[in-house]
């Protein structure tokens, strides 16, 4: 059912014509028989004329009415709508309220000394147990070995330790790699600084100079002029504790010193070293992507992936990161000197 408007034009054409009707009438008689027929006849001609004007009129609204879906939009009065101001001052009030509260980690601290001493612990613990989330026993999966080596699929793994001396202020922890083509031990950090800094430590003492003890000890130098020269009592490096972001998945740096137990690539007895990375997924550390520089299978780095499936590492068949000797290390593209 469509819904009609009276345009404004047609209201002037309607009062003309019930000017017209009225002016016609006459007013009825009060006394004589006479002027009372008079005066009925001429109640009953303006009884017509009345009923003649109205028929009129409701022809002249048909013919003329337009439906409010073709009324032009200035035609239609828009209705007026007054905001509540009162109930949108108390929502930005709101708003403004929930915005502008303080963070946990300012805003208990700050309510005395004793909350101040007392945050620091709190603190140290959500460090320690973000860190302890790495720990554990990881499934790999590494296509490139998998592939070309059948036999290997399921096996390969990573065992990740926590370091009780370097973890929590260092944020250095150390793995146990096996690879099935090789099996050897990672130093991973969560600063590159800081790992080239703790692995030229745990090379000393040093008895002899070579190629790998020159090297380590370039990059530890540098990395702590980058760090800055201030020696920070209370950790084994002296340095400042690394920042960690409790919010975001661990990433680190690592290097790889490793054995080839099968004799493919390298002469028995020699240790192949190089890069890896090693990112989380999640903050719960359930899942890890990561790539290592293997230039005897391929240019550029190998991708590999694991998942967690157990919350603590093996503790068989460990070697310590500086129980390997330096003179034996040949590092990245010297992996195939003597």
């Amino acid at each position: 059912m469509q819904t009609f408007v009276r345009p404004r034009n047609q209201f002037s054409k309607l009062e003309a014509l019930w000017e017209k009707n009225h002016s016609n009438a006459t007013p009825p008689q009060s006394v004589g028989s006479s002027h009372k027929r008079s005066g009925e006849a001429q109640d009953h001609q303006s009884t017509s004329q009345a009923k003649r004007a109205k028929r009129d009129e409701a022809e002249l609204l048909a013919s003329n009415a337009t439906p409010l879906s073709q009324v032009p939009p200035q035609a239609q009065e828009e209705p007026v709508v007054k905001a509540d101001c009162t109930q949108a001052e108390d929502a930005e009030s709101d708003q403004e309220d929930v915005n502008t509260e303080e963070p946990a980690e300012s805003r208990i601290p700050a309510r005395s000394t004793i909350w101040a001493a007392q945050w620091t612990k709190i603190e140290a613990f959500r460090r320690k147990q973000h860190l302890l989330a790495a720990v554990g026993s990881y499934a790999l999966s590494c296509p490139v070995i998998e592939d070309r080596y059948p036999g290997l699929e399921g096996q390969l793994r990573l065992d990740i330790k926590f370091l009780p001396e370097y973890t929590e202020n260092d944020g250095v922890l150390e793995a146990h790699l096996n690879l099935g083509l090789f099996k050897g031990t990672i130093a991973l950090a969560l600063d590159s600084e800081v790992l080239d800094i703790w692995c030229y430590h745990q090379s000393r003492p040093i008895n002899s100079v070579n190629a790998e003890s020159q090297r380590l000890r370039d990059k530890s130098r540098a990395a702590r002029t980058i760090l800055g020269a201030d020696r920070v009592p209370g950790s084994p490096l002296k340095i400042a504790p690394v920042r960690i972001d409790l919010a975001q998945p661990l990433a680190f740096w690592g290097e790889f010193r490793c054995q080839d137990d099968r004799k493919l690539f390298m002469r028995p007895g020699l240790i192949f070293a190089n890069t890896c990375e090693v990112d989380f997924l999640d903050t719960s550390g359930l899942n890890i992507e990561g790539t290592i520089d293997l230039p005897m299978l391929e240019i550029g780095t190998v991708r590999f992936e694991g998942f967690k499936v157990h919350e603590l590492a093996t503790k068989t068949g460990w070697r310590a990161w500086s129980e390997y000797d330096n003179a034996l290390i040949r590092y990245g593209s010297d992996w195939n000197k003597a």
